[in-house]
């Protein structure tokens, strides 16, 4: 009886040894990892790139051209969210292992995206009156990498987004009817982000495992629609409306290059049955979206500020911007 009961033990401990040394879950975790933050960001890119272009008014009237600057940000419910779910992840401490080598300055503002994510815009807008009433718009906005890298260790980050605008101006602002206006537009944007995994560790089944790698994730977005604007001067108060439907097609990559899992037990290495794999997410998105802006132009002398907002009517999401440009 003794002597079964022995070989049972070791039996059992075989079987427990055996799945701690199966590092297949760490690899699928960090895929799940990947693509949560890939289709997170994605669904919300949209909204910030198409942030206003500094013009409220649906027509120029007697000026020739404008430059100007737009920032804000577009405020969506938090792109880490899906972290606190256990059911998303099989063995992977992942809130661990993102605040593990996070600069202590961006620790609280990750805790902060997990429900609130403040997706930040910044670009220089421009535009011409054309002929026949017909006007362009372009956009352009650049975060580069160098000053993230001179901000920060371990994370790196950089943005660029381009946008071309045309439109009509079918009527123009006079007497008791307002300026309506019907255009076009395109835009593109780019979004990449690495973070450097330094030799996270965490318990798994009795065993010690580390991580060690370069976290690398790429958005790109295409953007092509239509915009109605409806405006009427009141003095030197401008309120106008925009309605914005839009197609988008968008897609993501992430991986981890010289990605590392490893096992140990007591300090001596353990060679695990299976290995992690390479972690990697690959997203494509095709979709409509139908934004509604809002807000109102103020003169000042030669220059128009410009509160405004959008509604992202398919998402629930809004964002607040501020534009101020020079119109002569």
């Amino acid at each position: 009886m003794k002597r079964w009961c022995a070989v049972f033990c070791i039996i059992v401990a075989c079987a427990v040894g055996g799945a701690a040394q199966d590092l297949r879950p760490v690899g699928a975790d960090l895929s799940t990892l990947l693509g949560g933050i890939g289709q997170s960001v994605i669904t919300n890119l949209q909204q910030a790139v198409l942030a206003d272009n500094g013009v409220g008014s649906a027509s120029l009237g007697d000026s020739h051209f404008y430059v100007g600057i737009t920032m804000g940000a577009a405020l969506s419910h938090g792109i880490l969210g899906f972290v606190n779910n256990p059911n998303e992840f099989q063995v992977l401490n992942v809130n661990g292992l993102i605040t593990n080598n996070l600069p202590s300055s961006l620790v609280g503002y990750y805790n902060t995206a997990q429900t609130f994510f403040p997706d930040p815009n910044f670009k220089l807008t421009f535009g011409v009156r054309l002929l026949m009433g017909i006007e362009a718009f372009g956009t352009f906005s650049i975060f580069p990498e160098a000053l993230t890298n001179a901000l920060f260790q371990n994370v790196t980050f950089n943005t660029l987004s381009v946008g071309l605008f045309v439109r009509k101006v079918m009527m123009e602002d006079k007497g008791a009817f307002p300026a309506v206006s019907l255009g076009v537009g395109y835009t593109y944007a780019s979004l990449n982000a690495g973070y450097s995994i330094n030799n996270f560790s965490q318990g798994l089944s009795g065993d010690t495992l580390t991580l060690g790698g370069n976290l690398k994730m790429g958005w790109t977005l295409n953007t092509a629609g239509f915009e109605l604007d409806v405006s009427k001067r009141l003095l030197v108060f401008v309120p106008y409306l925009k309605f914005m439907p839009w197609y988008q097609w968008a897609s993501f990559s992430g991986s981890i290059d010289n990605f590392t899992a490893s096992l140990s037990s007591g300090g001596s290495p353990v060679t695990p049955t299976y290995g992690a794999g390479t972690p990697q997410a690959n997203i494509t998105l095709n979709d409509i979206g139908f934004l509604m802006g809002f807000g109102v132009e103020i003169a000042l002398g030669g220059f128009k500020l410009v509160p405004n907002g959008s509604y992202d009517i398919l998402t629930n999401t809004l964002s607040v911007n501020l534009s101020l440009r020079g119109q002569f």
